[in-house]
């Protein structure tokens, strides 16, 4: 009992390092645009759909196959700013939420028709092995999925504390006319906003595809860092960190001890229901900053 519980918490926090990654890519379309962004699931799935065109049918070396699979979801990502969203800059925001729902739906429209309703397994990418730790056994792509999260955090945070542009589109997270007045252009950040975002929705299609498979059910995956951003808070990126493996852990454990008990199921709702109540309390987040506007 000891040992299932361990191992369920760790193999949580791993998963949730991968549902961080993904709520990654939601916030700083956020921080950047105000446009909560329902796409990033579909995003998700493109990414696993291509990586595994080029490393399974087209038979490309793994390494080169990411690389280009990460190089198609950064063209996506422009192509969906530039095409679908900056035509309606300056509409209501809920119209540019609605498109968001409407591309989620054509990509999952699309990845149905390219691979149907099954499960298409992809090359192995990661080891399937297990590493023993003491008396726990954790699953090596697990634990490489995580670790691959983390670095991506890491260079992320680098980039957005000291790159020029990081700089640019963190002034632009605070006020669009400031930075407007000191010779930036604000479309060209959301545009750099939604290259990182697919980036991070791609590369998580990968990892998580690597072991699930590419399947249309993926893009399921943003709904659940949507959870992570309304918990963390939508315009904190430590909240999305920290919250990703907190929802990871109460699946694993739902599905692990809950389950059983209810006929299975309870393991997709405790998530949801976490968060309903901390909204309640913190409509902001628990990371989140109200906004206080004085006239």
């Amino acid at each position: 009992m000891v040992r299932s519980f361990a191992e369920g918490i760790i193999s949580g926090i791993m998963i949730g390092g991968v549902y961080s990654l993904v709520a990654l890519g939601i916030v700083v379309v956020f921080k950047s645009t105000k446009v909560i962004t329902f796409t990033q699931g579909g995003i998700l799935l493109m990414g696993a759909i291509i990586g595994w065109a080029f490393i399974g049918p087209a038979g490309l070396p793994v390494g080169l196959g990411v690389i280009l699979t990460l190089a198609a979801c950064a063209l996506l990502g422009m192509c969906l700013d530039r095409f679908t969203l900056r035509p309606i800059i300056g509409q209501p925001i809920l119209a540019s939420i609605m498109v968001t729902i409407a591309l989620a739906w054509l990509f999952d429209s699309v990845g149905t028709l390219i691979i149907g309703g099954g499960e298409r397994p992809y090359p192995p990418l990661l080891p399937q092995g297990t590493y023993r730790w003491g008396w726990v056994n954790i699953s090596q792509s697990l634990f490489l999925q995580f670790i691959i999260a983390i670095i991506m955090f890491i260079a992320f945070t680098l980039f957005y504390k000291y790159s020029r542009l990081g700089l640019a589109m963190r002034g632009t997270a605070e006020d669009h006319e400031v930075v407007q007045s000191l010779g930036i252009k604000v479309t060209n950040i959301f545009n750099y906003s939604w290259i990182i975002a697919a980036l991070s929705g791609g590369l998580s299609g990968i990892l998580l595809a690597s072991t699930l498979g590419a399947t249309v059910g993926l893009s399921g995956i943003g709904l659940k860092a949507l959870i992570v951003v309304l918990l963390g808070g939508m315009e904190s990126i430590p909240g999305v960190i920290l919250m990703g493996p907190m929802i990871g852990v109460l699946e694993n454990l739902s599905i692990q001890f809950l389950d059983p008990l209810v006929g299975g199921g309870l393991g997709e709702v405790v998530p949801y229901g976490v968060m309903l109540i901390v909204l309640l309390v913190k409509p902001y987040g628990l990371f989140g900053l109200k906004r206080i506007e004085r006239i």
